[in-house]
């Protein structure tokens, strides 16, 4: 995550290879209004209402192991992003981009989906959250609100905080 952010804001190529692929979706188009929509499904309460759901549906299946580690995911990876936004820098007026916070609310709530659904519905699971993590990361760039690398940043450190739960779920 972090050496994404120094090559991608410390170095020419990676400034202007980022800045290369910013978007710049019309205010007045449909696809504006469309993607703008699905941003809006991103707040603190979704993240907590659907958090406590995933959360549900391990303890439904008796899991409670699961629950917790799903609950870690959410919660490790927002915080994580916003630490990140905190310290590392960008320089310009866009400081606190990286990593963007709404690809990792939608990417952990995704991670976390996978992590507690039955082995039969798993497939299913992933496509469905890959769907919306990959939407909501596409519509911040197309809405010119992140950089490429804010994107993949949030993506990085929900993956690394499903890596560690998952290491520590299988070992114990």
């Amino acid at each position: 995550v972090v050496l994404l952010q120094l090559a991608a804001v410390h170095t020419g190529e990676g400034r202007r290879l980022d800045d290369a692929a910013k978007g710049d979706l019309s205010a007045q188009s449909r696809a504006f209004d469309e993607t703008s929509d699905l941003l809006d499904t991103i707040s603190t309460s979704s993240l907590a209402l659907l958090g406590a759901a995933i959360m549900a549906i391990a303890l439904l299946r008796g899991r409670p192991r699961l629950a917790l580690g799903a609950g870690v995911v959410v919660l490790g990876a927002n915080l994580t992003t916003q630490l990140l936004k905190a310290t590392l820098d960008r320089p310009g007026p866009e400081a606190g981009t990286y990593p963007s916070g709404h690809v990792t609310v939608a990417m952990s709530l995704a991670m976390a989906l996978v992590l507690v659904a039955p082995p039969a519905l798993r497939l299913v699971a992933t496509v469905l959250g890959a769907a919306y993590a990959v939407g909501v990361g596409v519509a911040v760039i197309a809405l010119n609100w992140h950089r490429p690398s804010d994107v993949v940043g949030a993506y990085l450190v929900c993956v690394a905080w499903t890596g560690l739960v998952g290491a520590v779920l299988f070992a114990v």
